[in-house]
């Protein structure tokens, strides 16, 4: 890489981390201009509250605005906000009449005060730069508390994100340990069952050869006699062993392949979980990405 073009990528992400810093400062630029007011036209100051919610701006402008002694409230009357005699005592130490409109923009909450000790001579830089100045000041405090309150939320719902994601990616590796641990006691089960099939098989042929053994015996003896009925009877109950232990190795047998599916089973659970697991990381790793964002928007309003 030449050195023009290796200085040129470092003045180029130099003035990218410039304009990420001063976003959000430029956003909260507080503006006079005359507007149209209830008392007529007149000097106003305004400021954009980005991500701001019109309810909340409205509710927090009215407790904001009520200071000193005064006992009026903020009246709502055709789209406006007014209040009499407040004592804002680092603009004047004269009350003061403050008309608001605070209405929706495409991209943010756009708050217009009058600010008028007599309803006749409006604050403005023309007329008063020391007071204007601290207007300006007093709606910017505002528009930062209320823009650092939209992206404290976002923040919050962010993060709350990001611990949703950890909490379920740390359920699909709790299931496959779940899972490991179901493989681990059916195989335990299997080499059990196995161990007892050897042994069931060695008493099946012990009973087959009794019971073979057995017929012999009946049939060699009279019918319808004493000795007859009590062979006959033994016989009868070596096959019924016969037969128990038979359904035993059935059993046996039908165990090994249940357990055989139920293991596929659990690691079929743990192949498709260990895909949903790098998909959580992945969407971790940007969600994490997101909350730094957000974290690095608050540092940046100033």
């Amino acid at each position: 890489m030449s050195s023009m073009k290796y200085l040129f990528i470092i003045v180029l992400s130099a003035f990218m981390l410039l304009f990420t810093s001063t976003k959000a400062q430029d956003s909260l630029h507080v503006s006079q201009s005359e507007k149209l007011m209830s008392h007529g036209t007149h000097n106003g100051f305004s400021v954009d509250i980005p991500q701001a919610r019109l309810k909340d701006v409205v509710n927090s402008w009215k407790k904001y605005i009520k200071r000193g002694e005064t006992k009026a409230s903020v009246e709502s009357q055709d789209d406006e906000y007014q209040i009499t005699g407040t004592f804002i005592t680092n603009i004047t130490a004269l009350p003061l009449n403050v008309y608001a409109q605070i209405k929706e923009t495409e991209k943010a909450i756009r708050v217009t005060a009058f600010f008028t000790p007599d309803d006749s001579i409006y604050i403005s830089s023309s007329n008063d730069a020391e007071k204007a100045q601290s207007t300006e000041k007093l709606m910017k405090d505002f528009a930062r508390m209320q823009y650092r309150l939209a992206v404290e939320n976002e923040l919050n719902a962010e993060t709350k994100d990001l611990e949703k994601l950890e909490e379920e990616k740390k359920d699909l590796e709790n299931a496959n340990d779940k899972a490991d641990k179901n493989i681990h006691e059916y195989e335990r089960k299997i080499d059990r069952a196995k161990t007892e099939i050897e042994s069931n098989g060695g008493e099946q042929s012990k009973r087959r050869a009794e019971v073979a053994n057995q017929k012999e015996v009946v049939r060699a003896t009279t019918p319808k006699t004493e000795t007859y009925d009590l062979e006959d009877k033994k016989l009868s109950s070596l096959e019924k062993e016969l037969k128990k232990l038979e359904k035993e190795g059935e059993r046996l047998h039908s165990d090994i392949d249940e357990w055989n599916s139920d293991i596929r089973q659990e690691k079929r659970n743990i192949e498709k979980n260990d895909d949903q697991i790098k998909e959580k990381k992945n969407a971790i790793s940007n969600q994490k990405d997101k909350v730094k964002e957000v974290k690095q928007k608050m540092d940046n309003i100033k």
